[in-house]
């Protein structure tokens, strides 16, 4: 599914004709693929359902063992009090929190509630549905602790575990777990998905995993000490930049919200399909209209574009029951995960420019902001934020600067601190601001 990474990886020196039908070919693979797999659900329910669920998470800690016999130095240990275990919902019996969701996952729709303010705003009754999420705290923290906690264990990416092959699981002396990326964009994509959540944090969008720069280095003061054959085994190489991302446990696959599924294909406060939703529904909804102004502003293309693409060539709607491309949905509490974000800004917006082949993916993104005309009250008031800057670039690159020291000497080693982003970004913020304006518009207001 990396598909677009590849086209930019080669767009420079191929040309766009042939490269564009390469990408076109991998979207028809693709889609054929969900659909022998919709068929197999259709004809295998049981078989299904067991492939969906894989193995439950299970609780570990790790300590190290430099015994001659362990060749990896890491024993896993199950269970251990000591670590607090992930929460699946079988394991609801006897924790508040996950029975509170377990009964928003439950509870009938409430018609007499008010959900939407203003005719544009989500109501304060939604709005204290929305988990908590990645805080700013928590950011701090993550990059805190990824700074000095040693690695005691790093293994190649899989489908269920960071992904492609280019990325790596890890594990810290904590028995916090978390993904390596070796970006395919190298650094520049790194920088992308850098800036990305630094956007996410200002937009107070807290469904974008904690992310920190790591520098592999193998002396024997290094948090990476130890993991020599290893990394070299994965590819990663001494004083090679890699992104250290927060591993979000017990995900399963994100759809299009039925409502934007159904006629009117839009999602307004005179939708009467709004009061028919349970909360764990209108959570992911409020949630969903973050990620669609995210992904507008960043120009991800390697997310919602694949589906919406075959959905253009065959006319077919119902391709939105897919599941959409990096982006999870937590099982026990609902929200969604924004994962994968290194095609945002510098991987998206050459592509998105240029006048032969963005046409189609800028038409894309302009129906997929159409069909929210709901937001949170902090959505628009930092993008009204963001519109006010004189460069939005230059404060995201200073947030990031300010934050992560090991960032701040990645941009000054790697791109002399000349690096920026182009005035794109000020163009979509300003897109995004006025069609927030029309659907105040549209209230009478």
């Amino acid at each position: 599914m990396y598909c677009l990474c590849m086209y930019f990886n080669f767009m420079k020196t191929h040309h766009y004709n042939t490269i564009f039908m390469m990408f076109r070919l991998c979207v028809f693979l693709t889609i054929a693929a969900n659909l022998a797999f919709a068929n197999f659900v259709e004809k295998n329910p049981q078989a299904a359902q067991t492939m969906k669920t894989g193995v439950k998470e299970q609780n570990i800690s790790y300590h190290i063992d430099k015994s001659s016999n362990n060749p990896i130095g890491v024993q896993i240990l199950t269970p251990d009090a000591s670590v607090e275990k992930h929460k699946t919902e079988d394991d609801c019996s006897s924790n508040e929190t996950c029975k509170t969701h377990q009964h928003h996952k439950s509870a009938a729709p409430n018609t007499d509630l008010q959900l939407v303010e203003e005719g544009k705003f989500w109501s304060k009754h939604v709005e204290n549905l929305l988990p908590e999420g990645v805080t700013d705290e928590f950011y701090r923290d993550w990059v805190r602790k990824t700074s000095y906690r040693p690695i005691v264990y790093i293994e190649k990416g899989t489908l269920s575990k960071c992904g492609r092959d280019g990325n790596a699981h890890a594990v810290m002396s904590d028995g916090t777990q978390l993904c390596v990326r070796n970006s395919r964009h190298g650094n520049l994509g790194l920088l992308g998905e850098l800036l990305a959540f630094q956007l996410a944090l200002f937009m107070q969008i807290r469904t974008v995993p904690a992310i920190a720069v790591g520098k592999i280095t193998t002396n024997e003061n290094s948090t990476w000490a130890g993991q020599g054959s290893r990394l070299e085994a994965l590819a990663l190489m001494d004083d090679m930049y890699v992104t250290l991302i927060q591993w979000m446990p017990s995900l399963t696959d994100a759809h299009f919200p039925s409502v934007i599924q159904q006629e009117p294909y839009t999602l307004a406060a005179d939708n009467p399909l709004l009061n028919t939703l349970d909360e764990p529904s209108l959570v992911y909804l409020a949630e969903w209209t973050d990620l669609v102004v995210f992904d507008y502003i960043t120009g991800h293309i390697d997310r919602m574009t694949i589906l919406l693409d075959a959905i253009r060539k065959t006319g077919e709607r119902w391709l939105m029951k897919n599941a959409i491309h990096n982006l999870g949905r937590n099982s026990v509490t609902g929200e969604l995960c924004i994962f994968d974000n290194e095609c945002a800004f510098f991987a998206s917006y050459p592509l998105l420019t240029n006048r032969r082949k963005g046409g189609t993916f800028t038409s894309m993104y302009e129906e997929l902001l159409g069909s929210v005309c709901i937001f949170r009250r902090s959505t628009v008031d930092a993008i009204t934020k963001l519109r006010q800057m004189d460069d939005v670039g230059g404060y995201l690159y200073e947030q990031l600067r300010a934050s992560d020291a090991m960032a701040k000497q990645m941009i000054k080693e790697v791109f002399n601190d000349h690096i920026m982003l182009s005035n794109e970004i000020s163009n979509r913020i300003e897109n995004v601001f006025n069609h927030m304006q029309k659907c105040l518009g549209k209230t009478g207001d």
